[in-house]
C-alpha cells in the first residue's frame, strides 16, 4: 500500500514539474497563447508561437501597440518572413503617447496617438522543437556549430537561405575599402562584409576582428552614402539583407586592441602657454575590457579611431561646455556636462562612468534633462553614449599614481622630510655628548 502511495505522489510530482517547464519558455521568458491586457504584466517577457503575415491592424515602429497583430509586426521588424511559424519574444511595455508608422519588408504600419500599453520583440526563441531537430542533426553529422557569448553562431560565410532570417552570426572579417556593397545601416546580403563593416565604422581598414550580424528579410530599395572613407551605392529590390549587430568580444580583438595600446597612442594638440604642443593620452586595458585613460579628455573627439572601445572615465559633473544629442551625444560634447543631463551625476560630483566610442549618427536630437539643455545637430562624424557607473578598481591620480596604496600624491616627498629633519636632530645630539679634544 505503501508503494501504491508513493508512486502515485511520484507520478503527481512529474506531471506538475512537465507543466511548469511546458509553460515556461527559455532565456527567462512565458509562454503563453496570447498577450496580456493588464498594467500589472508591464516590464515581462513573453513567448508566443505565431505565423509571419502581411494582414491585420498594426500600428508603430519598432515599439507597436499592444492591440498590433504580432504576426505582422514580426514580419515588419524582419524577425519572420510571410508563411513562417516560429517562437518570438516580447517583452510588454507602458503605453506611449504617440506611435509612428513605416514601412518595412513589405508590410505597412500606421500612425497613432496615446495608447495604454505597448509591446516591442526582444529576438527569436529557440524552441523544443527546433533544438530537438538540432540534436537529431548533431548525430546524424560530426560538424561542430561554435556558438559565441552573445548567442551568434560563428560561421565562416553568411548563409544565403530564406530559413536563416532573424539569426545572429559571428564572422571574422579584415576591414577594407574594396568589394561590391550596397546599402546604409542595412545591407544587401550580397555586400562584402568587411567592406560594410568599416562603413559602419566598427573596423579600420587593414584591422581584423570577429563582427556580429543578424540576416534579415529582403527590402524595396536600398540608399547609398559615404561614411567612413567607403561609398555604397543604392539599389532596388533585393532578396536578402543583413544588419551589424556590435563587435564580438574575443581573444582575437582583445589581442589587437592590447597591440593597439603598446604600439600607438591617441594624439591631441594642446595649446599651452600660446604653444602648440602634443599631448599623449595613453589607455590602460581593464579587468573586464575596458580602458582607462589617465586623463580625462574634456570630449571623445579625440577617439575617433577607436569606434567600439570602452572607457571608464573619472568625471566631474558640470553645467558648462557645449552639448549636442540626447542618451547619444556628438563626439565634441563636453564629457561632465553630457553626464550630467544623463542623469549620472550632480553638478560638482566626481565618479568613474563608463562610456563607449560610437560611430558618427545622421542626426541628433536635443532635449532638457536635469537642469541641462541640448541642441539639436545634423550629420557628425563621431558619437558616444554612457553605459552606467564603472566599478573600477583603484583611482589615479593625475601622474598615474596610485592614490590609495600612496597616500596621495606627495607623501613620499613629506615622508623624506621628515626622516631628513629626524636624522639631522639625532646626529646633532651625538656630537654634543661626544668631549672636546681639548679637554683631554
Amino acid at each position: 500500500m505503501q508503494l501504491v502511495s508513493r508512486a502515485v505522489l511520484l507520478a503527481a510530482c512529474l506531471f506538475l514539474f512537465q507543466s511548469v517547464t511546458d509553460s515556461a519558455g527559455s532565456g527567462g521568458c512565458r509562454r503563453v497563447k496570447s498577450l496580456p491586457k493588464s498594467k500589472k504584466s508591464i516590464g515581462k517577457c513573453y513567448e508566443l508561437r505565431v505565423t509571419g503575415g502581411t494582414s491585420g491592424r498594426i500600428w508603430g515602429t519598432d515599439i507597436y501597440t499592444s492591440d498590433s497583430r504580432i504576426g505582422t509586426a514580426a514580419v515588419h521588424a524582419g524577425l519572420l518572413r510571410v508563411g513562417q511559424t516560429g517562437y518570438v519574444r516580447v517583452r510588454l511595455l507602458a503605453g506611449r503617447n504617440s506611435y509612428r508608422g513605416s514601412t518595412r519588408h513589405g508590410v505597412r504600419t500606421k500612425k497613432y496617438g496615446r495608447w495604454k500599453l505597448s509591446y516591442k520583440f526582444v529576438g527569436v526563441s529557440g524552441s523544443s522543437s527546433s533544438t530537438r531537430v538540432r540534436s537529431k542533426t548533431h548525430k546524424r553529422t560530426t560538424t561542430k556549430r561554435i556558438v559565441s557569448k552573445g548567442g551568434c553562431r560563428r560561421v565562416k560565410s553568411l548563409p544565403k537561405s530564406k530559413k536563416s532570417i532573424g539569426k545572429c552570426y559571428e564572422l571574422r572579417v579584415t576591414g577594407g575599402t574594396s568589394g561590391r556593397i550596397w546599402g546604409t545601416d542595412i545591407y544587401t546580403s550580397d555586400s562584402r562584409i568587411g567592406t560594410a563593416a568599416v562603413h559602419a565604422g566598427l573596423l579600420r581598414v587593414g584591422q581584423t576582428g570577429y563582427v556580429r550580424v543578424r540576416l534579415l528579410a529582403g527590402r524595396n530599395s536600398y540608399r547609398g552614402s559615404t561614411r567612413h572613407g567607403v561609398r555604397t551605392k543604392k539599389y532596388g529590390r533585393w532578396k536578402l539583407s543583413y544588419k551589424f549587430v556590435g563587435v564580438s568580444g574575443s581573444s582575437s580583438s582583445t589581442r589587437v586592441r592590447s597591440k593597439t595600446h603598446k604600439r600607438t597612442t591617441t594624439k591631441r594638440v594642446v595649446s599651452k602657454g600660446g604653444k602648440i604642443r602634443r599631448a599623449f593620452y595613453r589607455p590602460m586595458l581593464g579587468r573586464d575590457g575596458c580602458s582607462r585613460l589617465r586623463r580625462t579628455p574634456v570630449n571623445m573627439q579625440a577617439y575617433r579611431r577607436m569606434v567600439g572601445t570602452c572607457f571608464d572615465l573619472l568625471i566631474t559633473g558640470t553645467a558648462s561646455g557645449k552639448l549636442w544629442g540626447t542618451d547619444i551625444y556628438t563626439g565634441d560634447s563636453t564629457l561632465g556636462m553630457a553626464a550630467v543631463h544623463d542623469g549620472l551625476l550632480k553638478v560638482g560630483q566626481t565618479k568613474y562612468l563608463r562610456l563607449r566610442v560610437l560611430p558618427g549618427r545622421g542626426s541628433y536630437s536635443g532635449s532638457r534633462q536635469s537642469g541641462i539643455t541640448s541642441k539639436n545637430y545634423r550629420r557628425w562624424s563621431l558619437s558616444y553614449q554612457f553605459l552606467g557607473v564603472a566599478h573600477s578598481g583603484n583611482p589615479l591620480g593625475k601622474n598615474g599614481t596610485n592614490l590609495r596604496s600612496t597616500g596621495g600624491a606627495g607623501s613620499r616627498s613629506r615622508e623624506g622630510k621628515k626622516t631628513r629633519q629626524r636624522r639631522t636632530k639625532k646626529s646633532n645630539e651625538e656630537q654634543e655628548q661626544q668631549p672636546d679634544q681639548g679637554d683631554c
